[in-house]
């Protein structure tokens, strides 16, 4: 996150530093422009002064060729008191407004107007017109029209267009937004070269030691099955000795009763042997077509006298479907999720099954019940090895279920509440209906 602040506040500072400085070039090209039209107004004045005489329509001509191909908008100058000696463009009209005709003005004061000095060698003719000028003697004429210059200061003005200027800055405006886009885009796409490649390493370690952790796992799952199966045959053993000893006729009650509860104990302790060497096999369902209906009343059948002694009303509607299944997982899987519910239901209740097909044209089985429900913190656990809120429960009937829907392709979901019941769904299954 540093990184990526760090490289977009570089290009941001890269952007505006070079748009200020283009702007300021273009700023100077702008003045330098307006200087040397002035030096070539005023020069090309000066060559038209006689002394301090001036003839304006000799004038107006020099300035009207110089709008005309240094596309001024108008020219201007101005005696001491703000009168104009030729006004010529926008400068000429009622209302001068050089802003709103789209002008910009450049302006220069000067405190004196003198012709220029001829070149040398070069002996200039005196003014056109009839008559005698001052101090020159007989020549061409006198200057008639020729007028003397008011005294100066003089402010000297050209309206230059101000679209060239406008047109490049927003010329350098649309360059650099590009440039700024084009600019953020690479720097987007390196920090998140960047961050991928981080992201990369860490997922690198993370499989690594996944990799490690599940290897581990299979050797201690390894383990752990070939432990259990080798424990059940001394446990085999011994529940066959307190079998043995229970049917001698010798026995008294009271030892009677303890050995009885040494098969049981032993029963119980097989049992989850039998479950964990289940879950730590690997699911292989082998698909066939399975009618629901049939499985599920041989479901019914099965549990209805355990249901009836926890008086648990067990209902199931009509399933004619036909679907896509290893019979053998999925009547383990739905012996899971009821027996599961009867104990939900401890002390009475309704366990509801129901199987139908959805808006998508596959299958679900539901069973429901009005038992104690799950807290939401506990929802997301349930199906997790060795979880369980029971006092008896070994916490690996969901999980198994999970696992046998998982290796079907289906989804195992669940919805509860605390104290309103919970309603357990098996998702996704391939089905016929057989109503038809």
């Amino acid at each position: 996150m540093g990184l990526a602040v760090f490289i977009f506040c570089a290009v941001a500072v890269i952007t505006a530093g070079y748009y200020a400085r283009q702007s300021r070039a273009i700023e100077g090209q702008k003045q330098a422009h307006g200087t040397l039209l002035l030096d070539m107004a005023e020069n090309g004045m000066r060559a038209h002064l006689r002394g301090d005489s001036y003839h304006p329509e000799h004038l107006e001509d020099w300035f009207l060729g110089l709008m005309v191909s240094a596309q001024l908008g108008g020219i201007r100058l101005a005696d001491a008191q703000g009168r104009p000696i030729m006004a010529l463009g926008v400068y000429a009209q009622p209302a001068e407004n050089v802003g709103g005709a789209g002008l910009v003005e450049v302006c220069r004061v000067l405190p004196s107007l003198e012709s220029l000095p001829p070149p040398r060698g070069w002996r200039r003719a005196s003014p056109r017109g009839p008559g005698q000028g001052p101090g020159m003697g007989p020549g061409r004429g006198a200057g008639m029209g020729w007028m003397t210059l008011p005294p100066g200061p003089y402010t000297f003005a050209l309206a230059l267009d101000a679209a060239p200027w406008y047109e490049r800055r927003t010329a350098l405006l649309a360059h650099t937004m590009i440039g700024a886009v084009l600019a953020f885009l690479c720097a987007g796409l390196l920090t998140a070269l960047f961050w991928l490649r981080e992201r990369q390493g860490q997922l690198h370690v993370q499989l690594v030691g996944a990799k490690e952790q599940a290897a581990r796992q299979a050797m201690l799952a390894q383990l752990g099955a070939g432990l259990a199966h080798e424990t059940k045959n001394p446990l085999g053993l011994i529940r066959g000795l307190a079998q043995g000893m229970r049917d001698q006729p010798d026995v008294n009650k009271a030892t009677r009763k303890r050995l009885s509860n040494i098969i049981d104990e032993t029963d119980r302790v097989v049992g989850r042997i039998d479950s964990f060497l289940t879950f730590a096999k690997p699911v292989e369902p082998a698909v066939r077509p399975v009618a629901l209906d049939g499985l599920l009343a041989d479901i019914e059948a099965l549990l209805r006298d355990e249901a009836a002694a926890g008086n648990i009303a067990l209902t199931l509607d009509d399933a004619a479907l036909v679907i896509d299944a290893d019979a053998d997982l999925l009547r383990r899987a739905l012996l899971n999720l009821l027996l599961n519910a009867f104990k939900a239901c401890k002390g009475g209740g309704k366990v509801h099954v129901a199987a139908f097909r959805d808006g998508n044209g596959q299958a679900r089985i539901v069973v429901r019940d009005t038992g104690c429900g799950i807290a939401d913190d506990d929802l997301p656990r349930i199906t997790t090895p060795y979880f369980s809120r029971f006092e008896d429960g070994v916490g690996l009937g969901l999980a198994l279920t999970d696992e046998i829907a998982r290796a079907h392709g289906w989804r195992l979901e669940f919805t509860s509440a605390p104290g309103q019941g919970t309603e357990a769904q098996l998702v996704g299954i391939t089905s016929k209906d057989t109503t038809a």
